[in-house]
C-alpha cells in the first residue's frame, strides 16, 4: 500500500509540475471522431486543449441525459465535450488527482457553460482518485457510464479501479477506456523511474490480464474498439522496459443484471442513434448496418437488450439454448 501511495503522489506531482509548464495542444487523432464531435473540441477554451496530454479521444454514443463520471479527467477536454452530448438534464463528474488540472478545469466551467447554452453548467470537477472508494462513494449506483483514457495504467492498485467503478456503475452501465497495453511484465526496478511511469510503460497490464480482471470483478467480455502499436523512440527507455512491445488499446464492457441468461439471436440496427443513422460500429469486429439482421452471440444479445441500445435494436430469436452470460 505504502508503495502504491507512493507512485501516485509522484504521478500526481508530475502533472502538477507538467500543467504549469507545457504550452502545446495535442492533436486528437481518433478517426472514428463524428464532424460533431471535432466541431464541439474546436470551440473548447484554448487553455485547456494546452494541458491535453492523451491523443487518444473516446466519445460514446447515445449519451443524451445520461450521468458520467470521467475518471482521469485532466483540464476537463473530454469533460466539457461530454457535458454538451449529455445536454442539461445529463450530468458530467470529472475527477483527478492533481489539484492544479483541476484548478484549470474550474477556470473554464462558465465559458463553456456559455458556450454550450446551457442556463446551468452540468459538470462538477474534483480531485479524487478512483483507487480509494471513500472519496467517489456518493457516487455508488448512480453513473450510467465511466470513460477513462490513459489513466488506468498509471494506478498502482487496477484492481481496487475496477471494482470501484464496477459499484458505481447503474445495473446496464459502461465503462469505456483507452489505455496502453503491454506484451509482457516488465522489471520491478523501473517502477522507480518516474519518466518510464509517466510515459504510461511502468504500470500498464498486459491484455489478457485487464481481460481477466474486468471479468473476474463482474464485468461482461472487454469488447476491443479500436488499437494501435506504440512506438518507442528512445532505445534506452525501451531496454530498460525488457523490450516490451506496447499498444492503445479501447474497450468497452458492461455491468449486466446478476444471473443474466441470454441467447444468440438475429439483432437489427433501427437506425436512430444520432450521428449512425446508416450503421453502427459496436466494436472491430461487429458493425450493424440499419436494417440489416446479422445473428450474435448470446453475450452481446444480453448486452444489447439490457442496456440503454435496448431501444436501438430488434431481436428475433435463434433456436438456441438460452444460457447464463455472467
Amino acid at each position: 500500500m505504502a508503495e502504491s501511495n507512493d507512485i501516485s503522489n509522484r504521478i500526481k506531482d508530475f502533472y502538477d509540475d507538467v500543467s504549469e509548464k507545457l504550452d502545446f495542444v495535442c492533436e486528437i487523432n481518433n478517426p472514428r471522431l463524428s464532424q460533431t464531435v471535432r466541431g464541439l473540441i474546436r470551440q473548447l477554451h484554448p487553455d485547456i486543449l494546452k494541458r491535453n496530454y492523451g491523443s487518444a479521444f473516446i466519445v460514446p454514443d447515445k449519451i443524451e441525459g445520461c450521468k458520467i463520471l470521467d475518471f482521469g479527467c485532466g483540464a476537463g477536454v473530454m469533460a466539457y465535450v461530454l457535458s454538451k452530448l449529455v445536454g442539461p438534464k445529463g450530468h458530467i463528474t470529472a475527477v483527478d488527482i492533481s489539484p492544479n488540472l483541476i484548478n484549470e478545469a474550474n477556470k473554464t466551467l462558465e465559458y463553456h457553460r456559455e458556450k454550450w447554452g446551457f442556463e446551468n453548467s452540468n459538470v462538477e470537477f474534483k480531485v479524487a482518485n478512483v483507487e480509494n472508494f471513500d472519496e467517489v462513494e456518493h457516487l455508488e449506483g448512480k453513473l450510467d457510464m465511466v470513460l477513462s483514457y490513459g489513466v488506468i495504467c498509471l494506478c498502482p492498485n487496477k484492481r481496487a479501479v475496477f471494482e470501484n467503478i464496477y459499484r458505481l456503475l447503474k445495473v446496464g452501465g459502461e465503462l469505456s477506456l483507452s489505455d496502453i497495453y503491454a506484451d509482457r511484465d516488465r522489471p520491478k526496478e523501473i517502477l522507480q523511474n518516474l519518466r518510464l511511469i509517466c510515459k504510461l510503460y511502468t504500470c500498464s497490464m498486459r491484455w489478457d490480464e485487464m481481460i481477466e480482471l474486468a471479468t473476474s470483478v463482474g464485468f461482461t467480455k472487454p469488447y476491443l474498439v479500436g488499437a494501435a502499436p506504440v512506438e518507442f523512440q528512445n532505445k534506452d527507455l525501451h531496454k530498460k522496459t525488457g523490450f516490451a512491445q506496447f499498444a492503445r488499446g479501447e474497450w468497452r464492457m458492461f455491468k449486466l443484471p446478476k444471473d443474466v441468461t441470454s441467447t444468440a439471436a438475429e439483432v437489427t440496427y433501427n437506425g436512430n442513434i444520432s450521428g449512425c443513422e446508416d450503421s453502427y460500429y459496436w466494436d472491430i469486429n461487429t458493425v450493424f448496418k440499419k436494417g440489416e439482421s446479422i445473428v450474435v452471440d448470446a453475450g452481446l444479445v444480453a448486452i444489447l437488450s439490457n442496456t440503454r441500445f435496448k431501444d436501438s435494436f430488434t431481436f428475433k430469436k435463434c433456436n438456441a439454448i438460452e444460457r447464463k452470460v455472467i
